[in-house]
């Protein structure tokens, strides 16, 4: 087993809380039961602090001083203190960079040559390119570790297709004599490649141990949260605001992917599944029509907004896509089969999102006069930025080709 290295784009993907996400605590286990490490980079290291300094909670904390200051600039309230906030703020920056090292083997950058980052550097200005500077660097530093860990494999999870396609980098490798080093686009990728291959274990199985009626119960326990998949005009109702659902129609479900993986102190085998559900949810009608309407007629549509604002004539909002499950078993090598697979969670938009990513990928868009990107955005890691088209903060997306931004003309309300 290797030392695996996960990339800012993955740490981002996983969320905030990506020690309690189901992929990472699974490779986690699977290293630490084979006595195998994560490894750390430190420009992986710098880049998600200043994401998280000036992304996350700076914006968090800029919003927070704007609500006093427009207290404060009201004349029929009273005045109040801006609290101080450089205490908190260093708190949690210190508590990120804690949850990131613990436990990991960290790597420095080492000294770069000039000549060698001049030569990238051109070429990658020859290939019309975005500023792939920080790859890199990361490509540089896994070069200089794997040399001297010749004897450990070496392993980067990144979704930047430039560690595999870039014929620097591929240069570089046979140049260098650096034969143990690999790459994998997700976790799960390379939990597939590295787990346990249990012959037995089938998507027909699989399916045949899903329980339907845990899907129906998960979707009614929280269906209340549909709606604002459907339209940013539910984005910040209360639950009692939002319509009680009229009828849910649930579909065939079928595999998506599925991985098994070991724990090497306990022998113990477990599987991992995630399971496409199309659903049909229509709500009742919505009691504040006019208020509904006037919302509906203040925005424009756009092609790529993930937000359809689906409503049939009577005013019923319809969620009608497929959701993602994901549920987890034990693996039975004895009998051959899969205990009962338990329910872990459901993801509404994950298959909103992949659609939208193919759509916006089929787009050749002109981005210089002699260059024409055949675009891929990065759905995974959107934002919030000021819109081009006026109006305030809306979700965006970046090439990660050509680092185009994308404009969804999807609002922030």
């Amino acid at each position: 087993m290797p030392i695996v290295y996960l990339d800012s784009n993955i740490y981002r993907q996983l969320g905030l809380k990506f020690k309690e996400n189901i992929d990472f605590k699974n490779l986690s286990n699977l290293l630490e039961t084979s006595g195998n490490e994560f490894g750390l980079l430190e420009v992986v290291l710098e880049e998600l602090m200043d994401y998280y300094k000036n992304d996350v909670f700076g914006a968090i904390f800029t919003d927070h001083e704007r609500l006093y200051k427009r207290y404060q600039a009201n004349p029929y309230l009273d005045d109040i203190t801006i609290p101080e906030t450089t205490i908190p703020f260093n708190k949690a920056i210190e508590s990120v960079k804690s949850d990131l090292k613990t436990k990991m083997f960290f790597s420095r950058l080492p000294e770069v040559q000039p000549k060698f980052i001049l030569d990238f550097l051109l070429q990658n200005k020859r290939l019309g390119k975005k500023d792939n500077t920080r790859d890199f660097l990361i490509f540089f530093n896994l070069v200089t570790l794997c040399k001297e860990h010749n004897e450990d494999l070496l392993v980067l999870i990144s979704q930047d297709e430039i560690f595999t396609t870039n014929d620097f980098f591929k240069k570089t490798l046979v140049s260098e004599s650096v034969k143990n080093l690999k790459f994998y686009p997700s976790i799960t990728d390379f939990i597939k490649d590295f787990g346990p291959k249990i012959d037995f274990i089938t998507t027909e199985l699989l399916l045949g141990t899903i329980d339907e009626n845990a899907i129906e119960q998960e979707l009614l326990k929280d269906i209340k949260c549909f709606p604002s998949y459907v339209s940013q005009y539910y984005f910040e109702k209360k639950e009692n605001e939002v319509p009680e659902i009229e009828s849910l129609v649930i579909g065939e479900p079928k595999i998506d992917d599925f991985y098994v993986v070991k724990d090497y102190k306990t022998n113990q085998l477990k599987v991992n599944v995630t399971v496409e559900v199309p659903i049909k949810a229509t709500f009742q009608p919505e009691n504040k029509k006019e208020e509904l309407n006037e919302y509906l007629s203040s925005i424009e549509k756009r092609q790529y907004s993930r937000h359809k604002n689906n409503f049939d004539k009577d005013g019923r909002l319809v969620f009608e896509n497929s959701v993602l499950f994901i549920f987890e078993g034990e693996v039975n090598e004895s009998k051959n089969s899969i205990d009962k697979l338990v329910f872990i969670d459901f993801i509404p938009d994950y298959f909103i999102i992949e659609d939208l990513k193919q759509q916006m990928n089929l787009q050749p868009i002109i981005i210089t006069e002699n260059a024409i990107c055949q675009h891929e955005f990065d759905t995974e890691n959107g934002y919030w930025r000021n819109s081009r088209y006026g109006g305030g903060l809306s979700w965006h997306y970046r090439c990660k080709k050509c680092g185009a931004e994308f404009d969804t003309g999807d609002f922030y309300d």
